[in-house]
């Protein structure tokens, strides 16, 4: 199943067969513990997607190749949200022991994690959790332990109150096909799930890359998707939306 699809059907279910439920104070409608397949987005346009690399990708979202009728994230916005896996400025971050809230990104919970093995002169130090699962997998083709957990257990309950929301991340290689498991504790899915999974993708070919020279027939295949909570604000949908979204663009 392709994203876009993917994402009118869980606001289809969450708003035919959802709970109300408060967070934080504010309503939303939800569903709990779903899952399911995101195909490569390559390969909707391309039969052989094997062959357009994570460059060509980052065009194709500038483009609008992967625009979504009805969600709000588009060109630019989206590829630059996607290509800022790569970006040193949410990689590296500076700490503050003073502040109430630390800031976090995903390329930074993946890539340069703090470690703070003691609390009172607060060291930090910071490791790349994509670049483990790389060694892994190079390693062992046929590894289960190329894994990267986003929730920091040594600051998270001590400092950071929105804590992420994509909290583990697996890559496996069956059968010359690399494909990500992620799992989300919380999901919006009406203003977060297709840039989400464009970036969990771009994450997929970038592994796929580093790994080209040891398999040069590896291809990234998609997604495995798992969310404890999606669901959408009661305030930012009402049923015309919905049917614009259950009609789609096609």
């Amino acid at each position: 199943m392709i994203i876009e699809d993917l994402w009118r059907k869980i606001l289809k279910d969450i708003h035919e067969k959802g709970s109300i439920h408060y967070k934080d104070g504010v309503e939303i409608k939800e569903i709990l513990n779903i899952s399911g397949w995101i195909d490569n987005p390559l390969k909707e346009i391309a039969p052989n997607y094997s062959l357009i690399d994570k460059n060509q990708y980052i065009d194709f979202l500038r483009k609008g190749v992967f625009n979504i009728e009805g969600y709000n994230v588009k060109n630019d916005a989206l590829a630059n949200y996607v290509v800022s896996l790569d970006d040193k400025e949410k990689i590296y971050i500076d700490y503050d022991i003073d502040t109430s809230d630390f800031v976090y990104t995903y390329p930074e919970r993946l890539q340069a994690i703090p470690v703070a093995p003691k609390f009172d002169n607060f060291m930090v130090d910071q490791e790349n959790q994509l670049s483990h699962m790389i060694e892994r997998l190079k390693e062992d083709k046929g590894s289960n332990r190329a894994v990267a957990t986003l929730y920091n257990v040594g600051l998270d309950p001590y400092f950071v109150k929105d804590i992420p929301c994509l909290n583990w991340l697996q890559a496996l290689i069956r059968d010359d096909k690399l494909f990500l498991s992620v799992m989300f504790r919380s999901n919006d899915i009406y203003n977060a799930f297709p840039s989400n999974m464009h970036f969990i993708s771009y994450i997929g070919m970038s592994i796929v890359e580093k790994l080209k020279e040891k398999y040069p027939s590896l291809v990234f295949d998609g997604i495995y998707y798992q969310c404890s909570s999606a669901h959408y604000y009661t305030s930012e949908i009402n049923d015309d939306i919905i049917k614009k979204i259950k009609e789609g663009n096609k």
